[in-house]
């Protein structure tokens, strides 16, 4: 079984190990997120949310992942669902081998792209993740940010792997990626950006542009 304290990883030109969960201590000077997201709750909070966003970028770095980084990337997928409650104890192992393989593979087709933060004064241990899938999607309506509809085709970035160490939250780590995603997605002209809220980080993807959609899930049960 696959576990971080076991994982050797590349980062910038040197093996670096990456440390397990418990013995990721944050830094104390490190300032929190507010408690339940206070002070961003209002008209402004967008706003507010990109003043944090910049206050904290300095205290973190953040690479690109490689197919080096699967064990760990899918060890993050895990977490993620086990800790939405989705992912019962005895399928956690089999579900993180599945999705290293995929991962495997997506790194070779080069459609999944992945981002790993580390504090600033302790570049060898990874604390936070996430990543993207692309796909192509046909052309289909579209209505833009003035209310008309477009006709739009192409790249579409799907939100995957978001996650941060327990000891590690409410540092405003989930927000630093997303925003990276969001304006690596610009920068390569990817039209579509969509993801898949759990309910805690709904309002926070909210805050950071994200709009909910009409979209439905067929369950198989007729």
């Amino acid at each position: 079984m696959f576990r971080p304290n076991s994982r050797l990883v590349i980062l910038r030109g040197r093996r670096s190990r990456i440390s397990p969960p418990e013995q990721s201590i944050p830094d104390p000077k490190l300032r929190r997120w507010p408690q339940g997201g206070a002070g961003f709750a209002n008209d402004s909070g967008s706003s507010q949310l990109l003043i944090w966003i910049a206050s904290m970028s300095d205290a973190f770095q953040f690479r690109l992942a490689t197919s080096a980084d699967v064990d760990l990337i899918s060890w993050h997928r895990a977490r993620m669902f086990q800790d939405m409650g989705e992912l019962p104890l005895d399928l956690f192992e089999s579900f993180r081998i599945q999705s290293r393989d995929a991962l495997r593979q997506m790194f070779e087709r080069e459609n999944y792209f992945g981002w790993l933060a580390s504090p600033e004064n302790e570049p060898e241990r990874i604390v936070a993740g996430a990543g993207v899938q692309l796909r192509e999607v046909p052309p289909h309506p579209q209505t833009n940010a003035n209310g008309k509809i477009d006709i739009v085709s192409g790249r579409q970035a799907i939100i995957q792997n978001v996650f941060t160490e327990p000891e590690w939250r409410r540092r405003g780590l989930a927000a630093l990626l997303i925003k990276r995603i969001v304006d690596w997605t610009r920068q390569e002209g990817i039209y579509s950006l969509v993801l898949h809220a759990s309910d805690e980080g709904r309002a926070l993807y909210e805050r950071l542009g994200f709009i909910a959609t009409t979209e439905m899930r067929y369950n198989g049960s007729c």
